[in-house]
């Protein structure tokens, strides 16, 4: 299992899934926000005042899909990266434009072992230009 230090924010709509994810990784390290929805993830963000270094969503999810959730994080938090998971496969993903996203995917079903490596790999990605360019100013 490949440990890991930061916070996540947990954004699942499905209870089991989203208290399995942040069990697994408050036990792997890391300090772990979560939320059912995107509104309430928007909100927990606001109220958060350290860093979120990653959030991981899934995409369908009722009222606001993760797509618009990470649309809206990258404007207010642009130096947090982002990993969709989803069911649906990654091609989907790409026709909707998330390529401007500082994101990563991976498909569900998946291992905690995938998972915990596929966190890794999206932190040690550079940080985005505009982030940069954002602490600059």
């Amino acid at each position: 299992m490949v440990h890991g230090s930061g916070t996540v924010l947990v954004v699942e709509d499905d209870h089991s899934v989203l208290k399995a994810t942040v069990e697994f990784l408050s036990s792997i390290g890391y300090n772990v926000l979560f939320a059912t929805n995107g509104v309430e993830a928007l909100r927990l963000m606001e109220n958060h005042t350290g860093p979120i270094d990653l959030m991981l969503t899934d995409v369908v999810m009722p009222a606001m899909n993760g797509t618009k959730l990470a649309s809206l994080v990258s404007s207010r938090r642009p130096e947090m990266r982002v990993l969709f998971v989803s069911g649906h496969a990654e091609s989907a993903l790409v026709r909707k434009g998330l390529t401007d996203f500082n994101t990563h995917f991976l498909e569900k079903p998946c291992s905690f072992e995938s998972l915990s490596i596929k966190i890794r790999q999206a932190l040690e990605k550079p940080v985005p230009q505009r982030a940069a360019a954002a602490g600059a100013s």
